[in-house]
């Protein structure tokens, strides 16, 4: 099915629908290292249901809590309510976070990013 698209934002498209499908995700985002290879910068984001962020809610939390996995190369399911580093994280409280998941994009020659969602408390 991917595939049959060639345009980046296609594909994330149809990666973030079968997410949606497969799992109780609310959001989800790919972000893609930058020319440096130091930063990683958002360049898809989809949401379950539609909305509108505020300035100050631009997923704050979603780059900090891959910042720190992307490089390891390691995928990670995180239970933010048990997960004693995100006691603290005023962005995953405020967003009402009760899981997060992260996944490396990888290649041959390195980590391109990580793909990341995240669930709310219902």
């Amino acid at each position: 099915m991917l595939g049959s698209d060639f345009s980046q934002q296609d594909i994330f498209k149809k990666v973030s629908e079968m997410v949606f499908r497969l799992t109780p995700a609310d959001r989800f985002l790919v972000l893609l290292r930058d020319a440096d290879g130091e930063e990683l910068q958002t360049v898809a984001t989809e949401f379950r249901i539609r909305m509108v962020l505020r300035r100050e809610d631009r997923l704050p939390s979603a780059r900090r809590s891959s910042i720190g996995l992307w490089r390891t190369c390691v995928a990670a399911l995180i239970d933010t309510q048990s997960d004693e580093r995100f006691a603290a994280a005023k962005s995953i409280v405020m967003q009402n976070i009760s899981s997060v998941m992260c996944a490396p994009l990888l290649a041959k020659d390195g980590v391109l990013g990580v793909i990341y969602v995240d669930c709310a408390k219902r």
